[in-house]
């Protein structure tokens, strides 16, 4: 690899003195390295984006990166970084690892999203919007604070109700985020499965239920009472936001499409979570 882009988190880095050092490292070995805020100033040359920051500007970037298929890299500047492969400690021998060519590709699952809005007295929606996720799918209550009815299908069937303050749906990637403190189980990022996990279930033994790749899971926001008007949102990996309102319908299912991770070491997944998890 030649041509590098480098997007920076300007909060972790706000000298851009972590970005220039690996700008000059890349410079002095005869390679190319851009910097940008976004991704917008990627050109066709690009063969691996360098992302600085938390899991959170990952995230971002594979979002705007979407159907690219460029490689991304993450430099952690945050906490835990579960997503990222490098360290402040050890950027220039992955620099020196990146000019040999000393590297795997990791591709992870993403998942598609269709929302169907504006149900009329017929029960048919009148708005879809498609989106898509790396990590996980997120509906939750929003307005008065109130337990809202979830109503889940998969593959057109009828499964549970879960009366929560939301319902996350998850990749592997993502079993490490927002799943994780709901309670869901750690998975190793390259499986191929959806995790369905409630949040703050009214319920005395709420569990994440794991489902095929295969599967399509449909939610629906619960109608209510005759006087409650139910406000509800859905995210997509803590980015983009859509207000729902009671009948409306997210679709979600494994997307086409794929992120690409750049790896350079050759410990594997357990050990950089026994890493991240001793800290």
């Amino acid at each position: 690899m030649r041509h590098f882009y480098m997007v920076t988190n300007e909060k972790k880095d706000p000298d851009y003195q972590i970005t220039g050092q690996i700008q000059e490292m890349f410079q002095k070995r005869g390679a190319s390295c851009k910097v940008g805020k976004d991704v917008t100033g990627l050109t066709g040359d690009t063969e691996c984006i360098l992302v600085l920051g938390g899991d959170g500007t990952l995230l971002r970037a594979a979002g705007d990166t979407f159907g690219k298929n460029i490689p991304l890299l993450g430099v952690n500047l945050g906490n835990l970084g579960f997503m990222a492969e490098v360290e402040t400690g050890n950027i220039e021998q992955a620099v020196d690892a990146l000019m040999r060519d000393e590297y795997q590709i990791e591709e992870r699952m993403m998942l598609d999203g269709s929302l169907l809005l504006g149900a009329d007295d017929s029960g048919q929606q009148t708005q879809t919007i498609q989106a898509h996720a790396l990590n996980d799918v997120v509906v939750t209550r929003q307005g008065p604070l109130r337990i809202v009815s979830y109503d889940v299908y998969v593959n057109g069937r009828y499964l549970t109700r879960y009366e929560a303050d939301g319902v996350i749906i998850a990749t592997p990637t993502g079993s490490t985020g927002y799943s994780m403190s709901a309670g869901g189980p750690i998975v190793e990022p390259v499986a191929q499965l959806l995790l369905m996990t409630p949040i703050c279930p009214h319920s005395l033994s709420p569990r994440t239920i794991i489902l095929s790749p295969e599967d399509t899971i449909e939610i629906r926001i619960g109608a209510g009472g005759k006087q409650d008007r139910i406000e509800a949102g859905v995210n997509f990996d803590g980015n983009a936001a859509y207000g729902l309102k009671a009948k409306d319908s997210i679709l979600v299912k494994r997307s086409g499409h794929k992120t690409r991770f750049l790896r350079i070491h050759q410990s594997g997944f357990l050990e950089n979570l026994h890493r991240k998890m001793n800290k």
